[in-house]
């Protein structure tokens, strides 16, 4: 419920506070206006974030990676787009700092982190379908999926004729 509070109440009410007393000091219309202009700013900084992060997912992909890194980068860079367009001076500066490549960085291991542990406890699991292909991923290795190991593997669980099919690849690059 706190964190409900939080989004919703808390800081709306707090960003208007601030942009009342900044209307006050610099005025109304620049008040406005540097509200416009961080939004415009930060769709275009987020649209050209996105579009290189997604040649580089592309390109991990087209490597044979899994481009999990880049999909977390992906991720900071929607919010802080979002967070943009939300007028506010504090939700601005978080999503700035989202989407510039240097402070970007800063959120990445905290991510991973809530990430490896809501999928080590269960509470997260990867959907998808494709030829043949319609269920959960789950993550049946010990190796870390955020991490570049020399030894990775996957586990597919689906459906395939009413019958359970467990699809497990394996990659070993140490030579046995």
């Amino acid at each position: 419920m706190l964190p409900l509070f939080l989004l919703f109440i808390f800081i709306p009410a707090v960003e208007l506070y601030f942009l009342i007393q900044a209307g006050e000091v610099i005025g109304g219309f620049n008040t406005f206006m540097l509200v416009v202009l961080t939004g415009i700013i930060g769709a275009g900084l987020a649209k050209s974030q996105g579009q290189l992060i997604l040649m580089k997912i592309q390109k991990e992909m087209a490597e044979g990676r899994t481009p999990a890194d880049q999909m977390i980068h992906g991720l900071l860079v929607f919010v802080g787009g979002l967070l943009l367009l939300t007028p506010g001076f504090f939700t601005d500066f978080f999503g700035l700092s989202l989407i510039f490549p240097l402070t970007r960085k800063f959120y990445i291991n905290s991510v991973k982190r809530g990430f490896e542990a809501q999928m080590k406890s269960g509470k997260v699991k990867f959907y998808g379908s494709g030829a043949g292909f319609s269920g959960a991923w789950s993550s049946g290795s010990r190796t870390n999926p955020f991490e570049n190991n020399t030894q990775s593997q996957q586990r597919r669980v689906y459906q395939q004729n009413g019958h359970d099919v467990i699809d497990v690849e394996a990659e070993r690059s140490d030579g046995e």
